[in-house]
C-alpha cells in the first residue's frame, strides 16, 4: 500500500477509505495477537479521520465515522504492547504512553454513549435466558463498536498495563474498572446475539468475548459465558486456536490450547485474573513468531506442490 499510495490520496476517494479500514482491521488483529508494531504509520489513520471531518446524519453513516476514529485511536495499543515484548523503550515513557491511550479509549467511549445510536432501547423485550439485561442500542450495529472498545480497555488494563505498573508510583485503582468493563461487554454480546438472525455473525465478536473472563466475579454470569465461549469455539475452531494459545498463558491454563472450551462449561474456573508480567509478554511473542513461521513454511511447502 505505502509503494503504490499516500495517506492524502488513499482517503480521497470512498474505495480507497474501504480498503483501508479492511486493512486496519486485520492489521491490528494480527499485530496484537503476533506482539508487533504497526506495518503502516499513523497518520494513514489520522487523514483518513480528517477526510470525514464534515457535519453528517443518518444512523449509518454516523458509525462509519466513529471506527476510523477508534482505529486511530486503538493504533498506539500494539506499538505498546510490542515495545514492553522488545524491551525497547525506558518503561517509564511507555507507562505515560498507556494513561494517555487509556484515558483517550474513555473519552472516546463517553462520547459515543451520549450519541441516539448507543442509547438503550428501552422498549425492546428480552427473550434469551441470560442472568442479566442484555443491552439493545438504538443502532443495533453500534454494538460491535461499543464490544470492541470494552474488550480494549480490559486489555488495556490487564495484559498491557500489569508489566508497567511496577514502574507505576500511584495507586491507580482509577484505572481498575474491569469488573464493570466484563459485566456491559457480556451485556453487549448478549444484546447483538438476540438482535442478529445468524450466528456467524456473532464470530467476529468472539475474541473480544473472551476477555469478560479476566473480570467476571458472579459465578452464574462466568457460567453463561464459558457456554457462550464453547459454542462460538465449535462455528470456527481452528480459527480461534491462536487466541486460545493466548489465553493459555494470560489464565494460567496451560490445557487450555490443547483441549475445547466445552471440557469446563459446566464448571467454569474462577474469573482469570493473575498478574501478566513482562516474561508472559514475551512468551506470548515467541509462540506466536514460532507459529507463524511454521504457517508460513508449510503455506511455501504447499506452494510447492501446486
Amino acid at each position: 500500500m505505502r509503494k503504490c499510495s499516500n495517506p492524502q490520496d488513499q482517503s480521497s476517494t470512498i474505495l480507497g477509505r474501504v480498503l483501508l479500514e479492511w486493512y486496519c482491521n486485520f492489521e491490528d488483529y494480527l499485530c496484537i495477537l503476533y506482539p508487533s508494531k504497526h506495518f503502516l504509520p499513523r497518520v494513514w489513520r489520522e487523514e483518513n479521520v480528517r477526510h470525514r471531518e464534515q457535519p453528517i446524519s443518518g444512523s449509518g453513516r454516523i458509525l462509519d465515522h466513529l471506527w476510523p476514529k477508534f482505529w486511530a485511536i486503538l493504533h498506539e495499543l500494539a506499538d505498546i504492547q510490542a515495545a514492553i515484548a522488545e524491551r525497547e523503550e525506558d518503561p517509564s515513557i511507555l507507562l505515560v504512553r498507556w494513561k494517555a491511550l487509556y484515558d483517550n479509549l474513555a473519552q472516546f467511549k463517553k462520547s459515543i454513549e451520549r450519541m441516539d445510536i448507543f442509547r438503550p432501547d428501552k422498549t425492546r423485550v428480552r427473550t434469551n435466558t441470560a442472568p442479566f439485561t442484555p443491552y439493545f442500542p438504538q443502532f443495533a450495529p453500534a454494538g460491535f463498536l461499543r464490544l470492541i472498545l470494552l474488550s480494549s480497555q480490559i486489555y488495556l488494563r490487564l495484559i498491557v498495563y500489569a508489566p508497567l505498573s511496577r514502574f507505576d508510583g500511584e495507586l491507580d485503582d482509577v484505572y481498575d474498572e474491569t469488573g464493570w468493563l466484563a459485566y456491559e461487554l457480556c451485556r453487549t454480546f448478549a444484546g447483538l446475539e438476540e438482535t442478529l438472525s445468524n450466528s456467524d455473525e456473532l464470530i467476529p465478536a468472539f475474541p473480544p468475548l473472551t476477555m469478560a473472563a479476566f473480570g467476571c466475579r458472579r459465578t452464574d454470569i462466568r457460567l453463561w459465558l464459558w457456554q457462550k465461549l464453547s459454542h462460538y469455539e465449535k462455528l470456527s475452531h481452528l480459527g480461534f486456536q491462536p487466541i486460545k494459545h493466548h489465553l493459555a498463558v494470560f489464565w494460567n491454563m496451560p490445557n487450555l490450547s490443547t483441549q475445547r472450551f466445552e471440557v469446563w462449561k459446566s464448571d467454569p474456573p474462577d474469573q482469570q485474573r493473575r498478574i501478566v508480567n513482562v516474561k508472559a509478554v514475551e512468551t506470548i511473542a515467541n509462540q506466536a513468531k514460532a507459529s507463524l513461521e511454521s504457517e508460513l513454511d508449510e503455506m511455501e511447502e504447499i506452494s510447492k506442490i501446486y
